[in-house]
C-alpha cells in the first residue's frame, strides 16, 4: 500500500537532484581559509564579517544557494508539531510538508511542475498516555500556471495513503483535481490562498469520491521587538491561517478543517520560527485521524529558500540571541528489501549567557519510514537538552579540527510502531485496553562531545569551490548515558561514537565517508555511509542498522542508496 507513495517520492527526489545540482552549478569564488563559526564569547574580525561569496553574492553558509535569474522557485519544506487540548481522543499531532520544484516548460507558457510531498501523525489518548494513531502520506505530482502576477491556474494528481499504527487497516486512492490560487513564487506574500477541487479514485477500502480544498494565510501585523537584524526581509508578525480539506462521498461532506492565529518570526539562517494556536476539527475525513474536535497549540519551521540576501549567520543586535537557528534534512532511499524515508529537525532554540558562557537550549527531532520485506514501521525520536562552546586551543584545535568543540546533555526519546499490520499473528503482539499493540520506547538521559558542525554539512562552505583538491576535514561525536526506560532489554550503558570525513572535491562535488556504531539503547546500531554532497543536499549509499525490534524487522540489514536534501 505504501509503494504507491514511496515510489512517487523516488521519482520526485530524482528530479530534485538534478534541479539542485543545476541550481547549485555555480562555485563559490576563494573565500576566507578560516570560513568557521564564531561565537558572542570570543568575538573575531571573521565574525564581524561572517559572510561568503558565489558568484559576487552573498552567500550563507549555513543554506544552499538559489540564483535569483534561475527560473526554478525555491524548496517549500514546513514541519510542525502541536499538543491537542480539549480532546476525547488525541493529544498530540505532528506533520511535515514538501513543495520541490522540479522543471519550468518555457516551450508551454512557463508551465511550473511540481512534486508535493505531506504527511500526518495524530497520536491517541491510550491509557492515561499517547500511542501513535495513524500515518497519513499524500504524493502528488502539481502543475501551475500563471494567468496574472497575484492568480495561478493549478492542477494536482497523485496517491494518498492512510495507515493505521499498531493495528490492521488502510485507506488508499487516487486523486486529480484543478484549482486556483496565488502562484508558489509568493510564499512570502501577505497574502496567500488555494482552492482546489476534483476526483477521489477507489483503490483500498476508501469510500469518497470527490475532495474539495482550501488553503488561506494573512498576515495581519508586524511586531517590532527591541533591535531586529537589519537585513530581515520583515519583522515578526502575526499571522491568521485557515486549512480545509474534505474527502466526500457523493452529497455528504466529510471535512478537517483548521484555523486560528500564527506568530511568525524570521530564523538567523533565513528560515522561519512560529507558535501557532489553532481550532481544528474533523468530520469523518478518511485521510485525518479519527473524528474530533479540539485545539492545537504548537511550534512550526518553515524554509523556503528565497535568498541571498545580504545576511550574516551571525547576531547583528545587542544582547542574547532570541531568533532560532533552524536547519534539517529530508532522505529517501531504496534497498532491494525495501525503502527508507526520513526527515531529521535540528532547533537551536534560544541562548542564554551563564558565568559568562554561552549555553544554547536546543530540540532534535526525527521521523522515518522503513518498509523491511513485507513489514512496515514508523519510528519517531525527540531530544531536547542544551550545550555550549569551548574555543579550540593549540592542543584542542587538533583533535576538533580547529572548531568549537560543544559539551551537551539531553533527554533522548525513541518509540517505534508497525505500520499497516498484514499479518498480526507474525509479531506475537501483546494490545492495550484500545486494542493497539503495545510501542516498543526508549527513555535515555546522555551526555557528550561533539564538533560544532556535527550534523551540519554545510558549516564549512569552502570546500565546495569549482575545483579539485584534497578537502580533509573531519567531524565527531561521542556520547553516553543511562536509559530509564528499554522496553528492548539492551544492556546499560547507551552509548554511540560517529565520525564523518570528507575527503576531496572535484569541482565542488565533496565526497565524503561516514560511521556511527552503538551499543545499549543508542541509536543506530550501526551506520556506514559513503556520498557525494552539495550544498543543496547528497547522493548516498548506505549500510545500516536501526535497530528495530525482532517483531518489526526483518533478518535483513539493508543496503540503502539515496537522496538527501538539506532544509
Amino acid at each position: 500500500m505504501l509503494s504507491h507513495g514511496g515510489k512517487l517520492l523516488i521519482i520526485g527526489f530524482t528530479l530534485l537532484t538534478i534541479c539542485a545540482h543545476a541550481q547549485s552549478g555555480s562555485s563559490p569564488s576563494s573565500g576566507s581559509s578560516s570560513d568557521r563559526l564564531s561565537l558572542p564569547s570570543s568575538r573575531t574580525q571573521y565574525q564581524n564579517d561572517n559572510k561568503s561569496y558565489w558568484d559576487n553574492k552573498k552567500y550563507n553558509f549555513e543554506k544552499g544557494y538559489v540564483d535569483e535569474a534561475h527560473d526554478l522557485p525555491p524548496v517549500f519544506y514546513n514541519a510542525r508539531g502541536a499538543a491537542i487540548f480539549g480532546s476525547h481522543n488525541h493529544s498530540f499531532q505532528v506533520e511535515h510538508q514538501a513543495v520541490v520544484p522540479l522543471f519550468r516548460a518555457e516551450d508551454m507558457d512557463g508551465l511550473l511542475f511540481m512534486y508535493e510531498h505531506e504527511d500526518h501523525t495524530p497520536f491517541a489518548r491510550d491509557n492515561g498516555g499517547s500511542q501513535v494513531e495513524s500515518v497519513t502520506n499524500f504524493d502528488n505530482l502539481r502543475i501551475e500556471y500563471e494567468l496574472t502576477d497575484d492568480l495561478a491556474f493549478k492542477t494536482i494528481g497523485g496517491y494518498d495513503t492512510y495507515s493505521k499504527v499498531d493495528r490492521i487497516g488502510a485507506v488508499g486512492g487516487y486523486r486529480g483535481g484543478i484549482g486556483l490560487g496565488t502562484p508558489y513564487e509568493d510564499n512570502l506574500e501577505d497574502l496567500r490562498w488555494e482552492v482546489t477541487a476534483g476526483g477521489l479514485a477507489r483503490s483500498e477500502n476508501l469510500k469518497s469520491n470527490w475532495f474539495l480544498d482550501a488553503d488561506v494565510s494573512y498576515r495581519v501585523v508586524e511586531i517590532t521587538i527591541g533591535k531586529s537584524p537589519a537585513n530581515t526581509e520583515f519583522n515578526p508578525s502575526i499571522l491568521l491561517e485557515m486549512k480545509q480539506q474534505s474527502t466526500n462521498d457523493d452529497s455528504k461532506y466529510h471535512y478537517y478543517v483548521e484555523a486560528g492565529p500564527t506568530l511568525e518570526i524570521l530564523s538567523v539562517n533565513n528560515n522561519r520560527f512560529s507558535f501557532y494556536v489553532h481550532y481544528f476539527r474533523n468530520s469523518f475525513n478518511e485521510f485525518q485521524m479519527v473524528h474530533d474536535r479540539g485545539l492545537m497549540a504548537g511550534i512550526q519551521g518553515t524554509t523556503f529558500r528565497d535568498m541571498p540576501q545580504e545576511f550574516s549567520y551571525d547576531w547583528d543586535f545587542e544582547g542574547v540571541r532570541w531568533i532560532p537557528r533552524m536547519w534539517g534534512k529530508a532522505e529517501v532511499a531504496g534497498s532491494p528489501d525495501g525503502f527508507l524515508r526520513k526527515m531529521k529537525l535540528y532547533l537551536d532554540a534560544w541562548d542564554v549567557s551563564l558565568a559568562g558562557q554561552v549555553v544554547s537550549v536546543y530540540g532534535d527531532y526525527e521521523h522515518r519510514q522503513d518498509q523491511i520485506g513485507d513489514l512496515s514501521s514508523t519510528s519517531f525520536s525527540v531530544a531536547a537538552g542544551a550545550k555550549t562552546y569551548i574555543e579550540p586551543n593549540d592542543w584542542l584545535g587538533v583533535i576538533t579540527d580547529g572548531q568549537h568543540l560543544a559539551p551537551f546533555a539531553q533527554f533522548f526519546h525513541r518509540s517505534d510502531h508497525a505500520l499497516n499490520i498484514k499479518d498480526i499473528n507474525r509479531l506475537q503482539p501483546t494490545t492495550t485496553s484500545n486494542g493497539y499493540l503495545k510501542r516498543m520506547s526508549t527513555d535515555n538521559l546522555e551526555a557528550g562531545f561533539q564538533t560544532i558542525s556535527w550534523g551540519n554539512p554545510n558549516y564549512r562552505i569552502e570546500k565546495y569551490q569549482d575545483d579539485t583538491r584534497f578537502v580533509n576535514e573531519w567531524d565527531w561525536m561521542i556520547k553516553a548515558g543511562y536509559s530509564t526506560t528499554s522496553q528492548r532489554q539492551r544492556s546499560q550503558p547507551p552509548a554511540s561514537a560517529g565520525v564523518n570525513w570528507d575527503i576531496f572535491s572535484i569541482h565542488g562535488f565533496v565526497f565524503y565517508t561516514q560511521g556511527i556504531v552503538s551499543t545499549g539503547e543508542a541509536s543506530p546500531d550501526y551506520l556506514a555511509e559513503f556520498g557525494i554532497k552539495r550544498p543543496s543536499g547528497s547522493v548516498f549509499v548506505r549500510l545500516e542498522n536501526y535497530g528495530l525490534p525482532a517483531r518489526l524487522e526483518d533478518e535483513n540489514k539493508p543496503v540503502y542508496v539515496g537522496l538527501g536534501l538539506n532544509l
